[in-house]
């Protein structure tokens, strides 16, 4: 017993790893949904640039782009870091918890549309995003949900529950 819980440790560190080495994008601090490549720094080759988002391609929503859940991901990371650090209480939990708040809170904030979650922004150009029309399924419940638990756990600094700034 104590050598598949050892096993599943290990193999579970592996799996947190590779989600922020090849998932997660520093200059978003954004999760992405696929790869494109497994060669270090070409992972997320495949993601629309800025000019593509801005002429909506493939489509407004990026859907089958890999950075259409983006929210999606935040939302979930945020809640997974707030459990881990309850866990493990690792204090590099924080920093990481601030940097997928930060890439929320672009997909909020970059584009300048009150109210508007973007569903995730280009790597390229990060004031280019995607949209989610009217009918659609929103990022927003995912994000929220996250962002929720993360405020309220001990991830979070009392800043971040004071509201934007």
């Amino acid at each position: 017993m104590k050598d598949s819980a050892k096993q599943l440790a290990l193999q579970a560190e592996e799996a947190w790893t590779i989600a922020w080495q090849r998932f997660f994008s520093p200059k978003t601090e954004l999760f992405y949904d696929y790869l494109s490549s497994y060669e270090p720094g070409k992972e997320l080759a495949h993601l629309p640039t800025g000019e593509e988002v801005k002429r909506q391609y493939p489509n407004p929503c990026g859907y089958s782009t890999g950075m259409e859940d983006c929210m999606i991901l935040g939302g979930a990371m945020l809640s997974v870091l707030s459990d881990r650090y309850d866990v493990t209480q690792e204090s590099s939990l924080k920093a990481e918890a601030r940097r997928v708040f930060n890439g929320i809170k672009a997909c909020v904030t970059v584009h300048g549309k009150e109210g508007f979650v973007a569903r995730g922004i280009s790597r390229t150009t990060p004031a280019a995003c995607t949209s989610t029309p009217p009918g659609t399924r929103s990022p927003t419940a995912s994000m929220a949900f996250g962002a929720t638990i993360t405020a309220r756990s001990a991830t979070s600094r009392p800043s971040w529950r004071s509201g934007p700034s």
